[in-house]
């Protein structure tokens, strides 16, 4: 049974002294140099909190602005962190490691970045006076990572499937980066964007949304690994020519929206002429997703922007997403997009 949620929830001015009793409940202790501007009388203003789900999993998620310049260093303690920039321009230094993290331009790709402490390690932020940022960062203990079978000595019997996932997470500031999946998208920006009330099911999902995360995360490792240290994207001259021509024809054939049918495996297979695990392993390192599930999403989108721009019916856009039941197709939009059909018709 986990223990009780810890949060340390901040909103509008927020002071040096709420910013080192964050530091305090993510386990590191912050020095913060603030240079504010003419009026400011605290570092940042905006949304910051800091929550602890359960032992081993803290959410950290910040929508500020910095009143000035200002420069924060602190000690991390040992564990695995996932960090999405949604919006900003900020200057990170974790041990040996410099990063410029910086929001997608208009047409580019989200960036997540997976970073493993093994041991304490020195961190800084440095940002401007007037910098915008929206961010998440998920930390995951050591011994959280022991429990579920990611690195040796836990207590589950399960065991990850490849060496590449424990190597990594046996590697002090081990770093990994790669562009959000579709699905890590619409993951990220809900986690960034809790609602106005939360209550104990919002926080259930609320942590399955930042497991899934860190499993797409994880399983990007792994794919990096096999493809000999490059990005998995390049995963994809890896694939026997004849099939990647297959696999993008496919893709295409889905974003166009000219795959018909149920969309089962089986139908994917004949329609490519590959067998299953060409079809699953290939469209994977394509796209991060299976090709069913990426079918799926791409006809729950396509029918989210019937609704907002073609005024059709529920009934009508859960056809067009190949659902029979439009009380099935209600629960795959909300689980995707966070609202039912209904309300983005009506609202928008």
């Amino acid at each position: 049974m986990a223990g009780p949620r810890k949060r340390a929830e901040m909103a509008g001015g927020i002071s040096s002294d709420q910013l080192r009793a964050a530091g305090t409940h993510m386990g590191g202790s912050h020095d913060i140099e603030s240079r504010h501007g003419a009026g400011a009388k605290t570092p940042l203003e905006g949304s910051f909190e800091v929550l602890a789900m359960r032992p081993g999993l803290m959410l950290r998620r910040a929508d500020v602005r910095d009143c000035g310049d200002n420069l924060v260093r602190s000690t991390l303690t040992p564990g695995l962190k996932l960090i999405v920039l949604e919006q900003g321009d900020v200057e990170l230094e974790f041990g040996h490691h410099h990063l410029r993290l910086k929001g997608p331009a208009p047409g580019e790709g989200l960036q997540a970045r997976l970073l493993m402490l093994t041991g304490p390690a020195s961190f800084m932020r440095r940002a401007a006076r007037n910098h915008r940022e929206r961010s998440i960062t998920l930390t995951v203990a050591p011994q959280w990572l022991q429990d579920g079978g990611l690195i040796p000595g836990g207590s589950s019997p399960g065991a990850v499937d490849t060496w590449a996932i424990q190597s990594f997470l046996q590697t002090h500031l081990a770093l990994h980066a790669w562009t959000l999946t579709p699905r890590g998208v619409t993951l990220a920006q809900r986690i960034a964007r809790p609602p106005a009330h939360e209550d104990g099911v919002d926080r259930l999902m609320l942590e399955s949304r930042c497991l899934a995360l860190l499993g797409e995360g994880l399983r990007h490792v792994a794919l990096a690994a096999a493809a000999g240290g490059q990005s998995a994207g390049t995963l994809a001259s890896r694939i026997n020519p004849r099939h990647a021509a297959r696999l993008l024809d496919l893709r295409a054939r889905i974003d166009a929206g000219k795959v018909t049918g149920p969309g089962r495996l089986a139908d994917l297979t004949a329609q490519t002429g590959l067998g299953v695990r060409a079809l699953q392993q290939g469209f994977y390192a394509l796209t991060g997703s299976s090709a069913v599930e990426y079918l799926r999403e791409q006809r729950l989108r396509a029918a989210q922007r019937a609704l907002l721009n073609q005024g059709v019916s529920v009934a009508q856009a859960a056809a067009m997403a190949g659902y029979s039941s439009a009380a099935n197709f209600a629960t795959a939009f909300k689980r995707l997009f966070g609202v039912s059909p209904r309300d983005v018709r009506m609202h928008g």
